[in-house]
């Protein structure tokens, strides 16, 4: 049987990945697999390039994302905590993937950018239609409640349970998976046995991904490098958050081995891993890259189109037009009635008052030159 990568990073996420989706996809096609997902770190940039290249190869692409999370924003802004734990969001629908756009911008607008993007639970039970949660990897909204004490021993697991009753008020266990993870270490054995009996308690399935940083296990020294670019180390990195050389792209046969073989062959383990599939079927999003998806203006005068607007807003401009402007302005609108094929120029006309309205002031030589660049940016 194959297996599905739910939690996949790519060089999208900065300073932590330097996968490039094509080299990504092209890896999951060689291991015969049938689908991926792409779940970077606070940002969707590369997920067009990933959607686009997945359906040239036939694979299916599963859209997510990786996104910081804190229980309250505006409290943890208020009191100037940094930190935050992490969450993956998996789109299953048309719906989830609009939701978890929505939630990336809220994560880095300036009410809730705090050092890093984040959002909060109460935004994630808001836009919770159509997504899928996973409760992600070492700081994790679950793990990083867990503490791991020089014996190995763990603690601390009534907060993580408090957490997951908070995400099962808004949650159902269809939407909420706990992930468990092999990366041969000391910790992985009882950490995973912990996340078992939590996900045992409250009725929820757990599911085995592995934190995709680079492609190959050769990589793992390069990628430390990268992340002591990101660490601000002079010294190779030799003890950090990737301690291992397990954050690579696994075949379905390299999941079964190291820690998962001490339970090969339990229904829990084929569940493990053969629920990713499940997941995945249950991923579908359609995206119309032919659509265009510019605001609509609704402000055009009767009679006269957008574009016929638009010219006569650029030409009666008081600045003194060259030649030059004059071709180049030309040329700007003809591209625009050619590719944008709609009627939405409202930041265009306010481009074009403003550009009146600086033209008067200069005429009129109540600006400096500096005043003019400052205003336009």
């Amino acid at each position: 049987m194959t297996f599905t990568h739910l939690h996949t990073h790519s060089r999208a996420s900065i300073l932590k990945s330097s996968i490039d989706v094509d080299a990504l996809v092209a890896r999951a096609k060689e291991l015969n697999m049938g689908a991926i997902a792409l779940t970077d770190y606070n940002n969707l940039f590369n997920i067009i390039p990933f959607y686009k290249t997945c359906h040239q190869n036939n694979i299916k692409p599963i859209l997510g994302i990786e996104l910081n999370i804190t229980n309250d924003c505006a409290e943890s802004i208020q009191l100037k905590i940094k930190d935050t734990s992490s969450i993956v969001l998996l789109a299953e629908n048309n719906a989830g993937w609009r939701n978890i756009i929505k939630l990336h911008n809220i994560a880095n607008d300036n009410e809730h950018f705090y050092y890093t993007p984040r959002i909060d639970l109460n935004l994630l039970e808001q836009y919770r239609e159509g997504v899928i949660v996973l409760t992600g990897s070492n700081n994790g909204i679950i793990n990083s409640l867990l503490t791991i004490d020089v014996n190995g021993h763990i603690s601390n697991d009534f907060k993580a349970s408090a957490m997951i009753r908070r995400l099962l008020t808004f949650l159902d266990k269809d939407h909420l998976y706990i992930e468990v993870q092999d990366f041969n270490n000391t910790n992985t054995l009882e950490l995973n046995k912990k996340l078992r009996q939590l996900a045992l308690k409250y009725g929820l399935s757990t599911v085995a991904t592995n934190d995709i940083h680079y492609l190959h296990k050769a990589d793992a020294e390069a990628h430390k490098t990268l992340r002591t670019m990101s660490e601000f180390q002079h010294a190779k990195i030799s003890g950090s958050t990737f301690e291992t050389d397990e954050y690579y792209l696994k075949s379905r046969k390299e999941m079964e081995t190291n820690e998962f073989s001490d339970i090969k062959g339990s229904d829990l383990f084929c569940s493990e891993l053969d629920i990713t599939n499940t997941i995945a079927e249950r991923c579908n999003v359609s995206i119309d890259l032919k659509r265009n998806r510019l605001p609509s203006y609704p402000y055009t005068p009767a009679g006269k189109t957008g574009i016929q607007f638009l010219r006569e807003k650029v030409f009666s401009n008081p600045m003194k037009w060259t030649q030059e402007y004059l071709n180049r302005a030309e040329k700007e609108l003809v591209d625009i009635r050619l590719n944008s094929g709609h009627e939405s120029f409202e930041e265009l006309q306010k481009l074009s008052n403003r550009i009146g309205e600086i033209a008067e002031l200069l005429d009129k030589k109540e600006m400096r030159w500096l005043e003019l660049s400052e205003l336009v940016v």
